[in-house]
């Protein structure tokens, strides 16, 4: 929510929050990496994306971090 009102500030906290319980959880490193790229910081997003990945993100989210990964990072996730 907090994302698509361009709150950025609020949107990391809450991911943080969320990382902070559950270090593993592929949702909240998928949000964070499309924070970090809405902000243009390249490097952190790709990295948060790389983890959602890794961490077993699903779905429709799984196949964009995917594609993002490939055209924003220039990573080969799958």
């Amino acid at each position: 929510m907090y994302r698509q009102m361009k709150e950025h500030d609020k949107a990391i906290m809450a991911v943080g929050e969320t990382l902070a319980i559950n270090v593993l959880n592929a949702q909240a490193y998928y949000m964070q990496g499309l924070i970090y790229l809405d902000q243009g910081l390249t490097q952190k997003g790709c990295e948060a994306l790389r983890k959602a990945v890794i961490y077993d993100l699903k779905g429709e989210e799984r196949a964009d971090a995917i594609q993002k990964a490939k055209e924003i990072c220039e990573m080969e996730l799958d």
